[in-house]
């Protein structure tokens, strides 16, 4: 008789929990198209390197459904100097945990930095140096994950996020799931070295509409927000 009082009770904790489950975080978080997880960057009086890495759709599309992700690793190189604004044949070469990944850099044309994506997301306390290379500039950089010194970390602040949105996000749903992907951003000006970086938590709904939070980066606030 103890035996089976036992298991009824757990049987109605495992039906109490499970009815207190928001259905619409579980499906939030199961919808993430984008999730940039850490930021590792270094500079000197020349120029400027950051490092990010995470997951993003392979079919990267805002349409409001999150398809297959695929791991990214997107170094970006900024000249400080303009007087040498234009290079040519610019090379990167990153070492990882004493792996390298070299290659070239394309001019990315809307921030006039130079990027390129090895593909491959690393862990916080992964060891990064970078070298640059072109017609102008040489020059080796070791690179800090400035996201370690945060104290709002990617999983924080897609809770906070969704949190800050969730009453606006229900009332757009038709169901009790989400109806659309989640982008989870780092911001900050690529152009040049910065205290500046903030969360950007944002919804994108099959219908179009969409919605998204900033958030202080310490402290989890909400900064700003589109409804």
């Amino acid at each position: 008789m103890k035996k089976f009082i036992s298991f009824i009770i757990v049987i109605l904790i495992f039906i109490t929990a499970t009815a207190c489950t928001d259905q619409m975080q579980l499906s939030f978080n199961n919808n993430l198209s984008e999730i940039r997880r850490n930021l590792f960057a270094g500079s000197n009086e020349h120029v400027y390197v950051t490092f990010m890495t995470g997951l993003r759709e392979e079919n990267y599309v805002l349409d409001g459904t999150s398809t297959k992700k695929i791991e990214f690793g997107v170094v970006a190189f900024s000249i400080l100097k303009s007087e040498n604004l234009y290079l040519n044949n610019v090379k990167y070469k990153l070492i990882i945990n004493d792996v390298p990944y070299e290659g070239e850099l394309a001019r990315n044309p809307y921030d006039f930095t130079y990027v390129a994506d090895i593909q491959k997301v690393v862990e916080d306390d992964a060891v990064i140096s970078a070298e640059i290379i072109s017609d102008k500039i040489d020059c080796k950089l070791d690179l800090t994950n400035i996201s370690n010194d945060w104290g709002i970390s990617y999983n924080n602040a897609i809770n906070l996020g969704y949190k800050a949105m969730k009453s606006q996000i229900k009332n757009v749903s038709k169901t009790k799931l989400l109806d659309g992907e989640v982008y989870i951003k780092i911001l900050y000006d690529t152009s040049k070295p910065s205290s500046e970086y903030f969360w950007y938590v944002g919804v994108v709904f099959k219908d179009g509409k969409n919605m998204s939070v900033i958030l202080d980066i310490n402290t989890g606030k909400v900064l700003s927000r589109k409804d």
